[in-house]
């Protein structure tokens, strides 16, 4: 800048330019190749550009440290697509240590997920009532950067009558004033407990939504076959979009809309409430949701009981 006098108006348009699609190339980035992967591609392209500068504005030749940084970054790049080379480190509090080494894990650009497991203890957005004194099911526990868990509950054959235990979950009293509903929705359904439990208290359909497309894909695919398959059957619709968004774009009526621990904190630091998860409480919101409940409908919201309150 401090050397392009006249043309600086050029430089500072192109500038803003290669900011703008470097953005959105980063997000396809994340989505294809893993957050470390596009980083090293990203330092890689402003290597190959320095090189090009060096030889363009000095007419000098490649010089061999450019080159050979260039080649480095090149590799590292190519290495961290399908591993990572210096994997993200988990805190104890945040990540179980068990997790460190997930049985999966992929970014997006809404998260980081990590996949382990399994575990004989149910995962989900509601307490589990202490009268319960059968079996856990096996489960596959689901971290959104590294905390904010959810888990997708072993069932063999699909039917969620042989899981006993989603009678005493918490996101289950809504179906017990409106028991055999025709139709629920599940905002936020993560690894999926909430569709099982009002399967379980025989609801007719049930829409399940979730913003995490990692997270949609481990449903209906990764681990279809541990879930039964239940995520694919005629009378569940898994929808990939953001709750509130997602109700902008139907005039479907439920008889339950259900939220359950839906707005975990996991993304507070880095700001992504912008993301998803700063819109479902608001008054516009309720409005929303009371738009698209039947007249005799139940909305129900799962929060987390802190000590001292704090909410």
């Amino acid at each position: 800048i401090s050397r392009a006098g006249d043309s600086i108006n050029r430089l500072y348009f192109s500038d803003l330019i290669g900011a703008g699609a470097g953005t959105l190339l980063s997000l396809i980035g994340i989505n294809h190749l893993g957050v470390e992967a596009t980083i090293y591609l990203a330092a890689a392209a402003s290597g190959l550009a320095a090189v090009v500068y060096a030889w363009s504005a000095y007419r000098l030749p490649m010089r061999v440290c450019t080159v050979v940084t260039f080649i480095l970054v090149a590799l590292l790049t190519i290495a961290a697509i399908g591993h990572e080379i210096f994997p993200v480190y988990s805190p104890p509090d945040k990540l179980f240590r068990s997790a460190m080494k997930p049985h999966y894990q992929k970014w997006n650009v809404v998260s980081k997920i990590d996949i382990v497991g399994p575990y004989n203890r149910p995962c989900g957005g509601g307490a589990l009532s202490t009268k319960y004194t059968g079996a856990m099911p096996l489960t596959w526990w689901i971290y959104q950067d590294g905390q904010a868990p959810t888990g997708i509950m072993n069932l063999p054959d699909g039917d969620v009558t042989h899981l006993p235990i989603l009678e005493y979950f918490l996101q289950g009293a809504p179906y017990v004033i409106k028991p055999n509903a025709d139709d629920a929705l599940i905002i936020g359904m993560g690894g999926g407990p909430d569709v099982m439990i009002s399967l379980f208290h025989g609801t007719k359909k049930v829409v399940g939504v979730e913003v995490n497309p990692v997270t949609v894909d481990a449903d209906l695919q990764k681990y279809a076959d541990f879930s039964g398959n239940l995520f694919n059957q005629p009378n569940v619709e898994v929808v990939n979009a953001e709750g509130r968004h997602y109700l902008t774009t139907t005039k479907k009526k439920f008889d339950v809309i259900q939220l359950s621990g839906v707005d975990t904190y996991s993304a507070l630091s880095v700001g992504a409430y912008a993301l998803a998860e700063n819109y479902l409480y608001t008054v516009e919101a309720m409005e929303n949701y009371w738009r698209h409940l039947k007249d005799d409908g139940v909305l129900s919201f799962s929060r987390w009981l802190f000590t001292p309150p704090r909410e």
